[in-house]
C-alpha cells in the first residue's frame, strides 16, 4: 500500500512539470501578442497621438479598441536634495509644495524588527498586520 502523502507529491510535482511545458509553449505566442501589440500602438500613434491613459478607437467594423497607455515615473533618490533647492527657488509652483510631489512607502525591515525586545515588538506589531503569503515548494 502507497503512502497517501507521497502520492500527493508526486501529482503536485507532476502538475509543476506540466506547468513549466505550458509555459514554454506559450512563450513564443506571448512574445508575439507583444509584437503584434507594439505594432498596432504604432501604427495608430503615427496618425493620432496616443495619449497617457484610456484611449479609444473606432475601428472601420464599428468595434471599439482601447489601448490604455501607462508611464512609469521613478525618483532618483540622488537628484532629491539638489532638486528641492532649485524648486524652492521656483517662484510658481502652482501652490503645490516639494514634498507633496513624493510619497512615502513604508516598509517593514524584518531584520531590524526581528532585534526588537519582547516590548518593544508588542508596540511596533500594533502598526502591523500579519498574513501569510502562498508557501513554496521544490526538492532540493
Amino acid at each position: 500500500m502507497s503512502d497517501p502523502f507521497i502520492k500527493y507529491i508526486d501529482q503536485w510535482d507532476g502538475l509543476v512539470a506540466e506547468i513549466e511545458v505550458l509555459k514554454k509553449a506559450l512563450k513564443p505566442l506571448v512574445e508575439k501578442e507583444m509584437e503584434m501589440r507594439k505594432a498596432i500602438v504604432g501604427s495608430i500613434d503615427a496618425t493620432q497621438p496616443i495619449a497617457e491613459g484610456t484611449n479609444k478607437f473606432l475601428l472601420t467594423d464599428m468595434r471599439k479598441l482601447k489601448i490604455v497607455q501607462k508611464i512609469n515615473r521613478t525618483i532618483e533618490t540622488p537628484a532629491i536634495e539638489a532638486t528641492r533647492a532649485l524648486f524652492l527657488e521656483q517662484n510658481d509652483t502652482g501652490g503645490v509644495t516639494f514634498d507633496e510631489l513624493l510619497r512615502v512607502k513604508y516598509e517593514l525591515a524584518k531584520a531590524e524588527f526581528d532585534k526588537l525586545p519582547e516590548a518593544a515588538a508588542l508596540i511596533a506589531s500594533r502598526m502591523i498586520t500579519t498574513k501569510s503569503a502562498a508557501p513554496e515548494l521544490g526538492f532540493t
